[in-house]
This record gives structure tokens, C-alpha cells and sequence, in this order.
């Protein structure tokens, strides 16, 4: 159809965006020293069977992309391979980051992405869509599964998204830069009880560690057993040592363990 460009847009806090039955308002905030700006936004939607993308232009030019999956950093060409059965796809599923032309782009969850032409990184906001799947498809020769309809998947109404851009950023920066942005420290005032004279607010240490984990990803911390299980990853193509709680462990390369640590 018709191409359709915003009706409006402003800033005052953040910018408005209105299309015909839609309207984006989008925040832009920096944190002291935090590498990459932060994108908060909500979107209002009453049109059907469209998709809605962030377009980040790249620096320099992008011959495909970095992407953080679970327990894995992947790289990724401009589109996939395909096959007989299906043509390729340039959109692509990232858990957290990825990376194009110097650019990263952080998400609390899984979300998709696109490196348009190598020039754009295309990231979906909102994907609207009214059935599973439909009798006829332009990129395989049947459906991909039933034409059942999916009203609810049509995103009428509101939806919240929160997004980082890091530029400068590289493979190295992802998963430090990911756990900043979605993993925020979060802080508690603990109220004086009359009736309890050991519950009350401590002095605070300026630094330190109730758990040192070093040389590898931290994944979980739970208890088990009266022991601590801590589960730590290898993000790198060659083995690392870790130190978890004191202890050594030699990780290989992509490899994924879990340590038990002593609570004692």
C-alpha cells in the first residue's frame, strides 16, 4: 500500500509518535557511566497484521552479526542459508544483545533482529499477527502450520519495551553490558522494629563480595542440599580457568558447569 509516515513528533521527555491507529511515546535516558543510552517506551495499537522496528544506523557497514543465545555468543551471516523447503530469513532471534557495524542493541529477553543491507539494525517492537500461520506463503511451498486464528497475538491495546544501544561496542562488551542494562543492583532500607532490638539498619561495607566468581559467565546461585550450586559458562571458542568461591575449575571451550561451594 501507501506508505504511511509519522503524523507527529515531538519531545518533551521523551518523543510521540502517531501513526493512523497507533501512537509510540519513546524516553531516552543516560546513567552515570553507563556505556549505552536506554529506550523506554510504550506503545498504543489498534491496527492488525503489521510489525513496528527500531531502525539503528550503523557506523560502518556490516557483513552479518554477533547475537548472545543461551550459554552461547553466535555469529550469524545476513541471512540464513535456506533451503528446498524454505528460503532464507534475514531475521534472526537474540536473548539479550546483538551486535552489527559497531553498534549493540540490549533487551531484557529474547526479541527479533534484522541487519538491513548492512547499513540498519532492525529490531522488532511489536509484531502483530491474526493466525498461526496461513494456507499460502511467499517464502516456503505450505504452511508452516494450521491457519488457526491468534486474536489476542494481534497486540491490540498497550505494550511496554525497554531497549539499550551501545555504540562502540564489541563481542567482548555483550554479556557485561546486557547484565547492566537488564540485571540492575537493587537496593533496600531495612526499618527499625521497637519490639526486635537485632533487626535494624546496618552500616553497609564500601565494597566487596558475598560470593567471588571470576574467569567466567555467572548463569545461577541456588541452594541445594545446604550447599550452594553455582552453574558458570564459557563464552569463549578456548578453555579458561574460574574461580568460584575459592575453588579452580578449568572450563573448555562452550563448556557449562555447575560447582557445589560450601556454605560453611
Amino acid at each position: 500500500g501507501t506508505p504511511r509516515g509519522p503524523e507527529r513528533m515531538w519531545s518533551e521527555g521523551g518523543v510521540d509518535v502517531g501513526f493512523p491507529g497507533m501512537t509510540l511515546f519513546v524516553g531516552i535516558t543516560k546513567r552515570g557511566d553507563e556505556p549505552f543510552l536506554r529506550f523506554h517506551g510504550r506503545i498504543r495499537n489498534d491496527r492488525t497484521d503489521h510489525r513496528l522496528r527500531l531502525h539503528v544506523e550503523l557506523p560502518e557497514r556490516a557483513n552479518g552479526s554477533v547475537a548472545v543465545s543461551p550459554f552461547e555468543i553466535v555469529n550469524r551471516p545476513l541471512v540464513s542459508e535456506g533451503s528446498d523447503l524454505e528460503a532464507g530469513s534475514a531475521a534472526w532471534p537474540a536473548r539479550g544483545a546483538v551486535l552489527a557495524g559497531g553498534v549493540a542493541v540490549l533487551a531484557e529477553g529474547v526479541f527479533e533482529y534484522e541487519v538491513v543491507d548492512g547499513r540498519e539494525l532492525a529490531v522488532t517492537l511489536l509484531r502483530s499477527v491474526g493466525t498461526i500461520s496461513r494456507e499460502t506463503l511467499v517464502t516456503r511451498p505450505w504452511a508452516a502450520g494450521p491457519d488457526v486464528p491468534t486474536p489476542d497475538a494481534q497486540m491490540i491495546g498497550e505494550t511496554e519495551f525497554s531497549l539499550g544501544v551501545f555504540a562502540g561496542a564489541t563481542r567482548e562488551d555483550l554479556l557485561e553490558a546486557w547484565e547492566r542494562f537488564a540485571l540492575p543492583v537493587l537496593s533496600r532500607l531495612v526499618e527499625p522494629r521497637p519490639d526486635r532490638e537485632d533487626v535494624g539498619v546496618g552500616e553497609d561495607p564500601p565494597g566487596g563480595s558475598l560470593l567471588e566468581v571470576r574467569g567466567a559467565e555467572l548463569s545461577s546461585v541456588r541452594a541445594v542440599d545446604g550447599a550452594l550450586e553455582v552453574r558458570i559458562w564459557n563464552p569463549g571458542p578456548a578453555p579458561r580457568e574460574a574461580i568460584v568461591g575459592g575453588r579452580t575449575v578449568v572450563l573448555g571451550a562452550a563448556r557449562i558447569e555447575t560447582v557445589r561451594v560450601d556454605r560453611s
